[in-house]
């Protein structure tokens, strides 16, 4: 009995001897895996931030515009209530940004990194469509042509345009429609002032805001008349209906039309 216990000692020392091997090359192999792992790391990107301030030709602040890098959409931010915004860029190569409202007319600006010391100020112009109740026609206006700078050629490989989702208001039936029910509007409104022994003539210029309710609402004219003139064309203007408001990044927002008429 006594000759047998060295034997099962050396046995049971040789088990745990295995056991201990097989646990160090594991723990190595595990390093090893981890190691490799945390060198195999790509580089990360360098990133820097642009900042700037986007205005109306009268230094207003625009909120809700959208900024972001031709071929990267999702690379972008939105104005804020200042007209602030902040976008990420590749610190050493040049990218195309993109500056768009849908009630102004949009720039495209070539950036080059190392010309970028201070923030970027971006003026706007307001693109108006106007509508002709004269002559029953609506005139869109041509945005690159009224830019006071060209719009940069952008001469890198991978130029795309971002797709943003903007929507101008749209009235009920289309614009014969609307110009079918002004003209009704026109001629029940000036019948009653006819019938109280008034008159009015005369073209007429100004400018009308579709709310973010689809109201219409700030009629305004262009040159000073008298009261009647400016609350019989308010009138007109009120007795045409709802219209489904514009859109900028979703959500419903005011917009300028400018309109001329004849009485």
């Amino acid at each position: 009995m006594n000759k047998l216990l060295p034997k099962k000692f050396m046995k049971n020392i040789a088990r745990l001897m295995t056991v201990l091997i097989l646990l160090g090359i594991s723990s190595s192999f595990a390093f090893a895996l981890k190691y490799s792992a945390i060198s195999a790391k790509p580089k990360q990107i360098k990133f820097e931030k642009l900042s700037g301030r986007v205005t109306d030709i009268n230094g207003n602040a625009i909120p809700n515009v959208v900024v972001c890098i031709f071929g990267h959409p999702s690379i972008g931010s939105v104005t804020d209530s200042d007209g602030r915004f902040v976008v990420d860029f590749h610190s050493n190569q040049k990218f195309g940004l993109c500056i768009d409202h849908i009630s102004y007319c949009g720039k495209n600006i070539l950036i080059r990194p190392k010309q970028i010391k201070n923030e970027l100020n971006v003026e706007l112009i307001e693109d108006v469509v106007q509508i002709d109740f004269k002559n029953e026609k609506a005139n869109p206006y041509d945005c690159e042509k009224r830019l006071e700078m060209p719009v940069p050629k952008l001469d890198f490989a991978d130029y795309q345009e971002a797709l943003i989702i903007m929507e101008v208001p749209e009235f009920r039936g289309g614009i014969l429609n609307l110009l079918e029910i002004f003209k009704q509007e026109k001629y029940n409104v000036l019948n009653r002032l006819w019938a109280s022994g008034q008159d009015l003539k005369g073209i007429f210029r100004g400018t009308f805001v579709v709310d973010k309710t689809g109201i219409i609402n700030t009629v305004k004219l262009d040159e000073e008349t008298s009261k009647v003139t400016q609350e019989t064309i308010e009138e007109i203007f009120r007795r045409i209906g709802k219209w489904k408001p514009g859109i900028q990044l979703g959500k419903p927002i005011d917009f300028k039309y400018s309109f001329i008429v004849e009485f």
